[in-house]
């Protein structure tokens, strides 16, 4: 709508919000359409959404974080616990707030309603070229390689994901771990192929092309920050903090492109889809943990230390 809309000299600002208001409508329009189809009225879908990630969430929160007025928020609750999607309750030591959690019926639900928001953004983004989106997606992809070198360059560790690629680089001698990430990555995007069996869709072979444009950002960001030696302690963890910073927004943008992923992000995504029960942030924790170990095994058994 924006794109698309003639903004005439003195009319900016009217037109610009029009635009802002119309696009806001029209979304409106496509979820809640969606929504009343699975019987779920104004309010109750994002609330879905925020408890799908949250559990024993204080009503009070839940208002903040979905932008509803406390008092409106407690009687959309209150009808979403007579629908049975919703259980409130009272914590020892605070029997002054009540909490609230997805019951079964309400958990799978949030589920439809995440596909319905997926649907509804693809709609929204189906304007968007390819080509944008994929310059998007190196530019999120280039942010993380910064955001993993200076980890690296910090001395206090690194991201799990690029954990693994960091002792075979050691172990060879190599300056960068650009080859190393591409060969773990790739890896790491073929093993979903038995996690998927017949699940398994062939586009998620697309994260190997990703992964290899991410090890070859990772050798270009890696030498241009090779001059980064923090000498103080506090300037190590200065530079390890801007790291974990630039990792988070890097793969922020790259889930945001709705293009595909890396495999880490990939290999959790499809765990989660074999075990439903364990929800995608604890998955990707799970993910990152055992990538950690295994870096940690590799290490000592090559080079006999962290």
């Amino acid at each position: 709508i924006v794109s698309n809309l003639t903004i005439k000299r003195g009319q900016k600002m009217s037109s610009f919000h029009h635009a802002l208001m119309l696009t806001y409508f029209s979304f409106q329009k496509v979820v809640m359409g969606e929504a009343r189809r699975l019987g779920l009225s104004p309010g109750q879908p994002k609330i879905l959404d925020f408890l799908a990630e949250h559990e024993d969430v204080e009503q009070k929160t839940i208002a903040k974080s979905c932008e509803i007025e406390r008092a409106s928020a407690g009687s959309i609750l209150a009808g979403m616990e007579s629908a049975g999607l919703i259980e409130r309750r009272r914590k020892e030591g605070n029997r002054r707030s009540l909490y609230v959690r997805l019951t079964p019926k309400g958990r799978s639900l949030a589920l439809e309603v995440r596909e319905l928001f997926s649907r509804a953004e693809d709609r929204a983004l189906a304007g968007l070229s390819e080509n944008i989106s994929c310059a998007v997606l190196c530019a999120g992809l280039f942010i993380m390689s910064v955001g993993v070198n200076l980890s690296i360059q910090a001395d206090l560790g690194t991201s799990p994901i690029s954990s693994i690629p960091t002792v075979p680089a050691r172990v060879l001698g190599f300056d960068d771990i650009g080859v190393t990430t591409i060969i773990v990555n790739a890896v790491i995007a073929l093993v979903q192929i038995p996690i998927l069996r017949k699940k398994y869709d062939p586009i998620l072979l697309l994260q190997i092309p990703v992964s290899t444009v991410f090890g070859l950002l990772c050798s270009a960001s890696g030498t241009f920050l090779k001059g980064i030696t923090p000498s103080a302690c506090r300037n190590n963890w200065l530079v390890c903090i801007a790291g974990i910073v630039l990792v988070a927004v890097g793969v922020s943008i790259e889930v945001a492109t709705n293009v595909t992923t890396l495999a880490g992000e990939g290999v959790a995504l499809s765990l989660n889809k074999v075990i439903p029960k364990i929800k995608f942030g604890y998955m990707k924790v799970i993910v990152d943990c055992t990538l950690v170990v295994i870096a940690v095994i590799v290490s000592f058994s090559c080079l006999h230390e962290l």
